[in-house]
């Protein structure tokens, strides 16, 4: 096993939405509808993964729950996997641009 670099496909494979406390409940909604669970052949969306609490479900994994801080982004990649991004790593400049 080694290290490697990731990348999309291609730049407009991602859906993100920045967390605050005011973010807009229909941009929370549609984010909590792209994620689906890997693990299930049939791919069903997750109820509950993605709130306005600011609380990340990740399905089938242990534990499962991240609670973003303000700031911090999450993405959804085109098979409906949550990404989270720290605010601190957007802050910094040199590895994330929104478009």
């Amino acid at each position: 096993m080694a290290l490697h670099t990731l990348v999309t496909r291609a730049a407009t494979t991602l859906t993100a939405l920045t967390w605050t406390k005011d973010a807009l409940p229909a941009d929370i909604a549609s984010l909590a509808q792209a994620i689906l669970d890997d693990l299930n052949p049939a791919h069903p969306r997750i109820p509950g993964a993605w709130s306005n609490n600011g609380v990340l479900y990740i399905p089938n994994r242990l534990g499962g729950f991240i609670p973003l801080s303000p700031g911090d982004t999450l993405a959804v990649d085109a098979n409906g996997w949550p990404i989270v991004v720290s605010a601190q790593s957007l802050g910094a400049g040199n590895a994330w641009t929104y478009t």
